[in-house]
C-alpha cells in the first residue's frame, strides 16, 4: 500500500491480528424487545391521536316547548352556530340545531309563551338570539335542560402537527 496516503499507525493496526480472537457483540433479545416496545408505543400514540378529537362547545340552558328545545344566546355566541350542529347533554348526543332566529329580541320579549319571568331575569341577557334544537329523546314539555352545542371538533393529531 501507499504509505504516503495512510498513516503508519493505521496500517500497523490493520495488519495486527491481536483482536481476531475477541467475540463480536451480538444484540440481546432484551434490546430487541425494547426497540419493538418503543415502536409499538409510537404506533399506538399515532393511532390514538388520529382517532380522538377535542370538542369546542358553548354551554347553554333551554326549555322544551312544542317538541323543540328553545335556547337563547347572545348575538356574539350565536354567530358561531350553524344549523345541523350537534347538541349534547350528559356526554350523550341529544339532538341538533334545526333553526336559528337571527333577529335578536329583548329580554322582556324572549319566549313570552313559555319562559317564566324568573328564567328571563336570571338566564337571559339584554338582547338574545333564539336557537331551536330538535331533540331525539323524550323530554317533557316545559322541562329546563342544561346542554352544550358542539361548535368544532379538532383531531389531536392535527393539533400536534400544527
Amino acid at each position: 500500500m501507499n504509505e504516503k496516503l495512510f498513516r503508519k499507525s493505521s496500517l500497523e493496526h490493520l495488519a495486527s491480528l491481536e483482536k481476531l480472537d475477541t467475540y463480536v457483540k451480538v444484540t440481546t433479545p432484551r434490546a430487541w424487545i425494547s426497540v419493538i416496545g418503543l415502536l409499538l408505543l409510537l404506533i399506538s400514540v399515532g393511532i390514538w391521536s388520529s382517532a380522538v378529537s377535542l370538542k369546542t362547545s358553548v354551554s347553554v340552558e333551554g326549555v322544551m316547548y312544542e317538541n323543540k328545545l328553545h335556547v337563547f344566546l347572545t348575538p356574539q355566541q350565536a354567530e358561531k352556530l350553524k344549523e345541523g350542529m350537534s347538541v349534547e347533554a350528559g356526554g350523550e348526543r341529544i339532538g341538533e340545531i334545526t333553526g336559528i332566529i337571527k333577529e335578536p329580541v329583548r329580554r322582556e320579549e324572549a319566549g313570552k309563551l313559555y319562559l317564566t319571568d324568573y328564567y328571563r331575569e336570571t338566564k337571559l341577557d339584554d338582547w338574545n338570539v333564539e336557537v331551536l334544537i330538535d331533540v331525539s329523546n323524550g323530554i317533557s314539555e316545559g322541562e329546563e335542560i342544561s346542554c352544550r352545542i358542539i361548535t368544532d371538533k379538532t383531531k389531536i393529531g392535527k393539533l400536534i402537527l400544527e
